[in-house]
């Protein structure tokens, strides 16, 4: 998997780092054979095969290796609802293969820029308020009819800031009743906004 940036050299600035951690969560736990199930319908989602080049929206273009599949924004829509997942506003594709047990998914938040600070960054006191995001964001998709929720998360690897290159990293264990999932999360921070990569898959 490779995504090649259009519109994300950054020059920094507003928001200091270790908030934009907390910007947006949606954390993800699927049951996957129903993730095998539903990669296999062309009457659901309409996939892009690998090896192919294919847009993140008019942010990136993203390279389909042999053996995956990509699904735009639309329709990587259509796929969390029917997995009965939360659907983020920012989303803007999904990455698959049919032979894996988890997605790559995508996700752009049009922050504007975002400060490059040297604040330090607490992942005890992150930890904490993504908790009580967790709790927030299941009161609003049980009103949406979802009910698979988050019951707890914890970290897996602590956020990480890598100045240089202008990236976030950190990964989540998030558990549900569909089981236990990894989220791990690369985020880059960029002129317009944030670029996500969230690789989620089974415990």
């Amino acid at each position: 998997m490779c995504a090649q940036s259009q519109n994300f050299s950054a020059r920094p600035r507003g928001a200091s780092v270790s908030e934009w951690i907390l910007a947006v969560l949606v954390a993800f736990s699927f049951s996957f054979p129903v993730l095998a199930a539903e990669s296999q319908r062309p009457d659901v989602v309409n996939w892009v095969y690998g090896p192919k080049e294919a847009d993140l929206g008019d942010l990136a273009k993203i390279f389909i290796p042999a053996g995956y599949q990509f699904a735009n924004a639309d329709d990587a829509r259509v796929l969390l609802k029917r997995m009965n997942n939360p659907v983020p506003d920012s989303l803007v594709g999904i990455l698959t293969s049919a032979s894996s047990r988890g997605m790559v998914i995508f996700e752009f938040t049009d922050t504007g820029y975002i400060r490059d600070t040297d604040d330090t960054l607490n992942p005890a006191a992150i930890l904490e308020k993504l908790q009580q995001k967790v709790a927030k964001q299941n009161q609003q998709v049980q009103q949406e009819g979802i009910t698979n929720t988050i019951s707890s998360v914890e970290w897996v690897i602590p956020p990480e800031y890598n100045r240089s290159e202008h990236l976030m990293e950190w990964a989540l264990r998030a558990d549900s009743g569909a089981g236990k999932t990894i989220n791990h999360v690369v985020r880059l921070l960029g002129r317009e906004g944030v670029l996500d990569g969230i690789a989620v898959q089974p415990e």
